[in-house]
């Protein structure tokens, strides 16, 4: 369940994201209690992007089994995980 009340965006407030996801394969495993989702994603990084900075991929309720880059398993020091989103 939410705690709290949802943060408005406005239209206003949108601006060019830093990275493009010009490829994602998307594999999904459905189970009584639960249900696992194998993403692979090809990000690659908006030269025209205002804000340059981390990747961050909001989601709630997840359980990160394991994380690449270039085929490479990240470390836990290379990533924050939050209650609502992942951080590279």
């Amino acid at each position: 369940m939410k705690e709290g009340t949802p943060k408005t965006i406005y239209l206003k407030d949108y601006q060019p994201p830093s990275y493009w996801i010009p490829k994602a394969a998307l594999r999904f495993e459905l189970y009584d209690d639960k249900t696992l989702v194998h993403a692979v994603l090809r990000l690659e990084a908006n030269a025209a992007a205002v804000c340059e900075g981390p990747l961050h991929l909001n989601g709630e309720q997840l359980k990160l089994r394991r994380i690449y880059i270039d085929d490479k398993p990240l470390t836990e020091n290379e990533y924050h995980i939050s209650r609502r989103s992942l951080h590279s």
